[in-house]
């Protein structure tokens, strides 16, 4: 998890996600209050998230990993409870 100073009272974080399709995690910023605008960004109270996604290889295998990357923006303290939020619906047992 990074964290770059925008402003005083403004902040950016971005997280990281592995295994979670990016439609959950679009489906998770909208449980979070989040609106999906036309050009993809979702907005909710007081924060804005674009969210991207890509595959990584395993090192010593053939598989790829998902991966999808939210890049929040907004207040620090906005930022600090949601990303805790969505960190606990991004933890998931096994199956």
């Amino acid at each position: 998890m990074k964290t770059t100073d925008a402003a005083k009272d403004a902040a950016s974080l971005v997280l990281e996600l592995e295994g979670v399709p990016p439609s959950v995690a679009l489906d998770y910023l909208q449980l979070l209050g989040g609106q999906t605008a036309p050009d993809g960004t979702v907005r909710g109270p007081g924060w804005t998230a674009r969210v991207t996604s890509g595959s990584e290889p395993v090192p010593g295998s053939s598989l790829r990993v998902d991966r999808v990357r939210i890049a929040l923006t907004g207040p620090r303290e906005t930022l600090t409870a949601l990303s805790h939020r969505l960190w606990l619906m991004a933890l998931r047992g096994g199956g």
